[in-house]
């Protein structure tokens, strides 16, 4: 705001530009426009708060409404079904057995229409929320795999050639201990100290816990039964000890940063569970 002027002098000020001083603006028409940072975009799945590529080339400034979902979906079949959907997809093959696994895919279903999933979750894209809660919804009634048991799971914390990452392993639905066959493979007194323990970690967010035992005493085997146990309210990371320098990375910290973020952002969604281990 320019003051102190009298309106004669204010009629006579001319906005210029950088380029050509003097030159009013209305010489230089210049329709308006959008600037999309394609770099900020990831090639395959999206990171926080970060659509990938083809999602932001075909949204541009239109609206845009996401909405993600955490499960499991038969990504060979929904990709055998929907083949010209299938945008961009990354697949990991494992030498032992030649398995085939799904890390990543895009599938394109309207002009404005996206789904990304990967091990563990699938996010849409639409140009409305109702629309994208709708594409989550139709891809999981057809390709969700609810039917398949399985116990707890955790996030395999291990660096690849992109940085440090994290793996999504889901346990077997044996991993979780019925009372009979906890009762047979610890000492007696241990449900209830198992109990006692869940009440703690469900009413703490920090803390410290330390299981020893000589190998073959059952840590392992506890860890998996207690994961199962927290499946609905806590999250578990884990580094094995061959990984352990990755803690003193610097990278590391800005890894667990970005997981602390997208953990707040799911509870603000009320989709996140309350505590990562």
């Amino acid at each position: 705001m320019i003051t102190g002027m009298s309106p004669e002098i204010l009629n006579h000020i001319v906005p210029t530009t950088d380029q050509n001083p003097g030159v009013p603006l209305e010489s230089h028409p210049t329709p308006p426009s959008f600037v999309c940072d394609l770099a900020k975009g990831n090639a395959f799945y999206p990171g926080l708060n970060e659509p990938p590529v083809p999602v932001l080339a075909a949204f541009g400034a239109h609206s845009l409404h996401q909405c993600r979902l955490e499960g499991l979906w038969d990504f060979d079949r929904a990709a055998t079904e929907n083949a010209q959907s299938v945008v961009r997809s990354y697949r990991i093959l494992k030498r032992k057995n030649m398995e085939i696994r799904w890390e990543d895919v895009i599938f394109q279903f309207g002009e404005r229409t996206f789904l990304c999933g990967d091990s563990r979750r699938i996010v849409g894209y639409a140009s409305s929320h109702e629309k994208a809660e709708k594409t989550i919804r139709d891809f999981t009634l057809s390709y969700g795999e609810h039917f398949r048991n399985s116990g707890g799971s955790f996030q395999l914390i291990r660096k690849n050639r992109y940085g440090i990452g994290c793996e999504n392993v889901v346990l077997d639905a044996d991993t979780v201990l019925g009372e009979a066959t906890f009762s047979l493979h610890y000492p007696e007194g241990t449900d209830s100290w198992h109990k006692g323990f869940v009440d703690k970690l469900v009413g703490r967010k920090h803390g410290l816990s330390i299981l020893e035992g000589q190998p073959g005493t059952g840590k392992t085997s506890y860890l998996r039964h207690l994961m199962g146990s927290l499946n609905e309210t806590h999250r578990f990371y884990f580094i094995a000890p061959s990984n352990m320098g990755i803690l003193s990375e610097p990278d590391f910290i800005g890894f667990w940063w970005n997981k602390l973020g997208e953990t707040k952002l799911r509870r603000r969604r009320g989709s996140c569970p309350r505590t990562e281990l």
